[in-house]
């Protein structure tokens, strides 16, 4: 079994890895204050993240307001879901020659953890 430590990092720190994950050709997807919500977006800097924002939900209700503190990650699950990143909709594509059916997928790079 793998033991991991915590590990702080810095607002710069933040921005940085953002950075170079970008530079890598990846695309980095995070939480964003949009349209008086908190979405999952494409993050170009750590000025995208939603600093000091939460939201309220219950039964047909959502809101956001402002926290206490600067927060980059104070919020519940949003109204986005990670689906339309994950299994995103693919056309359907015939072949010139040969009349089959392929599906036509872009392929993009996300920078998501590895879980083995």
């Amino acid at each position: 079994m793998n033991q991991h430590s915590p590990v702080v990092i810095t607002l710069a720190g933040l921005d940085t890895l953002i950075s170079h994950l970008r530079a890598d050709g990846f695309r980095v997807i995070g939480p964003r204050l949009r349209d008086s919500a908190i979405i999952y977006d494409d993050v170009e800097t750590v000025r995208d993240l939603p600093a000091g924002w939460t939201d309220e939900q219950e039964g047909g209700h959502y809101r956001v307001r402002r926290r206490e503190d600067a927060a980059l990650f104070g919020y519940n699950v949003g109204p986005t879901a990670w689906k339309r990143f994950l299994h995103p909709p693919m056309r359907i594509a015939r072949h010139r020659h040969s009349g089959s059916r392929v599906p036509a997928r872009a392929v993009c790079r996300y920078a998501l953890p590895r879980t083995s």
